[in-house]
């Protein structure tokens, strides 16, 4: 599942095998133009693609308007 986030970046967000899950992030700030990241949970994906692509600086907020979002869709 795609969801955008400010300044043009955009995660995509799915489940890839029983309880791992895997975001990839896009956006012009990003190392190589995407990084990804597999975990267990949507903070720990979201924490690990944060420390990626820290060079970027996105805001705390706009990652956990993030988190919020994916939680919404049914993502743990």
């Amino acid at each position: 599942m795609e969801f955008s986030m400010k300044d043009g970046y955009m995660v995509d967000y799915k489940q890839v095998s029983g309880q791992a899950y895997t975001g990839v992030i896009y956006g012009h700030d990003i190392p190589n133009g995407s990084q990804a990241a597999v975990g267990t949970t949507v903070a720990e994906v979201i924490e690990l693609l944060k420390n990626m692509v820290y060079p970027a600086q996105i805001p705390d907020n706009v990652w956990d308007d993030l988190k919020e979002m994916i939680k919404e869709n049914g993502f743990k």
